[in-house]
Order: C-alpha cells, then sequence, then structure tokens
C-alpha cells in the first residue's frame, strides 16, 4: 500500500514517536549498479558485473530411514564456495589489462611445478555504493584467477570486447552498513 494523498495520516501518533522530521519511512532495495572492486587494495575500473555473489553452500546427501522408503537430507560436513565471475572491458583501462593477464600468467605457470598457488592468492573487497555511500561489502579471501575468456570477435556487430574473469575463493563474507 502506497502512502499517497493522505501522507503518514492514517499512521497512529503512537508509532511516529521519537521519529525525527523527515524519518525514511520506506528503504529501497539496493539496486545492482553502482559497486566497484579491490583486490589486494588496488582499485579495478572497468569491471561492468560481478556474477556468483554466495556465502557457501553445505553438501547435502539424501539417506533412506532403515527399513522404510522414508528418504531425508543430511549435511556432509563439505561447504563449498561458488566461485565469482567478473566481467570487465578491454582497452579501456591498459594498465588493468596487464595487471589481469600478469596474475593469470602467475597461476598458469605454477601448475603442475610442485610449487604452491598460495603466492598468487589476493583478497579483495566489492563494495557497493547507493548514492555515493557504501552500504555493503563482499570481502573474499585467497582468490586466484582459474579462467579468463573473451568475448567473440564479431564484424557484423558495434558490441564492446570484454574479458570474463573466473575467480575461485577460498570464502565469502558479507558486510550490510546501512541500517
Amino acid at each position: 500500500m502506497g502512502i499517497g494523498k493522505k501522507g503518514l495520516s492514517h499512521v497512529k501518533s503512537s508509532a511516529l514517536k521519537g521519529k525525527p522530521h523527515g524519518y525514511n519511512y520506506f528503504q529501497e532495495a539496493f539496486r545492482v549498479n553502482e559497486f566497484y572492486l579491490k583486490i589486494d587494495g588496488k582499485e579495478s575500473p572497468g569491471i561492468h558485473k560481478v556474477s556468483g555473489l554466495s556465502l557457501g553452500e553445505w553438501g547435502t546427501e539424501e539417506r533412506f530411514d532403515g527399513g522404510s522408503n522414508i528418504k531425508f537430507k543430511v549435511c556432509n560436513g563439505i561447504v563449498s564456495f561458488p566461485p565469482l565471475v567478473l566481467e570487465r572491458y578491454m582497452g579501456a583501462h591498459p594498465a588493468e589489462d596487464k595487471r589481469f593477464n600478469e596474475w593469470f600468467q602467475e597461476v598458469f605457470k605454477l601448475k603442475g611445478t610442485g610449487e604452491s598457488v598460495k603466492s598468487t592468492r589476493k583478497n579483495g573487497i566489492i563494495y557497493k555504493q547507493e548514492e555515493g555511500k557504501t552500504v555493503l561489502l563482499f570481502l573474499f579471501y585467497g582468490a586466484w584467477i582459474s579462467s579468463i575468456k573473451y568475448s567473440d570477435l564479431d564484424a557484423s556487430t558495434a558490441g564492446f570486447f570484454t574479458q570474463t574473469i573466473t575467480l575461485e575463493h577460498l570464502g565469502l563474507e558479507e558486510k550490510i552498513l546501512r541500517s
């Protein structure tokens, strides 16, 4: 039900007691734009899409109750974290093009050498903003690039050339700053 022409006249005065003038009675849900990303303390411009935001998933197993056909689910104790997928435009930020490429090359060179991938793991923060103020943070830990893919080259379109980066990580933490 919207406020409409009546304003808040239909709300009991006891509900408004102690509320400052101009109190925000309705908070809009967060929009999906207006965010930025930092990896190892360096801002990553040009990222226009982040997907895979998940705080983790518990593995489950289906088990039958002994002697019956009743099936139930139990937690197997295994937690997994889906990868983060970043999409960015190529060429708009040459230093970022180079930085992601070098990071991927570090990980790629280590495969099969017996060395640890730990040296190439990085932490990062996704800042969600509303009207220029940070309202939500996603912190990810121990991330490394598992894949980099590029958009198709197509002479019949005028689209932008994009890079899709898949980041595996050891966990994601959410912090809500807007109350």
